[in-house]
């Protein structure tokens, strides 16, 4: 059975490809070859992520603190 957090990784690794794609498309210097690359690229992306969140963390006090939250109106 497939996790939610594989389904993720397949997610974002097909993100990447395509990001990939349309970069080709633009002449933009990215390439991805193919999806299991992508998929390891996922995976970086993902552990990077990781540890700068643990490194850098969360400013907010209290783990039970709601994140600061901007209200516009709109008339």
């Amino acid at each position: 059975m497939l996790t939610l957090g594989l389904i993720a990784l397949v997610v974002n690794g097909l993100l990447l490809w395509l990001t990939s794609w349309i970069a080709g498309k633009l002449s933009l210097p990215f390439h991805v070859t193919g999806f299991w690359p992508a998929f390891w690229g996922a995976i970086i992306v993902g552990l990077v992520s990781w540890l700068l969140n643990l490194l850098i963390g969360d400013k907010r006090r209290e783990d039970d603190e709601p994140p600061p939250v901007r209200v516009v109106r709109v008339r």
